[in-house]
């Protein structure tokens, strides 16, 4: 993928552009529909952003070009089943494990629970952020004539910050 950073361009700022690779691998691995995926995500070469800048010394000022810095590489793990798969009731638990390059591991579970393939329950927590938690959700399919809709609702828990909502809907042409 290009990646592309602009810090005020429209005043002389740095641009910061490079090629970097998301690559993964995907696997079901037998009972439970269990699956087990890795993936090495924004691997690439250092990012220098263009041109230069003044800095200042006491009293003196000099040009200086600015330093590169390593893209945001994370590796990620995850592990997913169904522990109920009939046609009624369906349920999914998932596992994530993410190695960012700043080594600030995460640890998070999650789950679903869908009814008749319309009506899905979903829950999840991350085990090691300060905010932002706990998450709660619902999802809906609708269909009408040959069309598919979904509207999905989310909240995610948080002291500080307020309860923050999402709202996504869908609609297939």
């Amino acid at each position: 993928k290009y990646v592309r950073e602009e810090l005020g361009v429209e005043v002389g700022g740095p641009v910061t552009d490079a090629f970097i690779l998301d690559a993964g691998t995907y696997y079901e691995i037998g009972p439970k529909r269990m699956r087990l995926a890795v993936a090495l995500m924004n691997f690439g070469p250092d990012m220098t952003p263009s041109g230069s800048f003044t800095k200042r010394v006491g009293v003196t000022t000099t040009q200086a070009l600015y330093q590169g810095f390593a893209p945001a590489t994370e590796f990620k793990f995850g592990l997913a089943f169904e522990p109920v798969s009939t046609p009624r009731l369906a349920s999914v638990v998932d596992i994530e494990l993410t190695h960012p390059a700043d080594n600030m591991e995460t640890f998070r579970i999650g789950g679903e629970l869908v009814f008749s393939n319309t009506l899905a329950i979903r829950a999840g927590h991350d085990m090691n952020a300060d905010e932002l938690k706990t998450s709660l959700g619902i999802g809906a399919r609708i269909r009408f004539g040959t069309r598919r809709a979904r509207f999905d609702y989310a909240a995610t828990l948080s002291d500080h910050l307020g309860t923050v909502h999402r709202f996504t809907f869908i609609i297939d042409l």
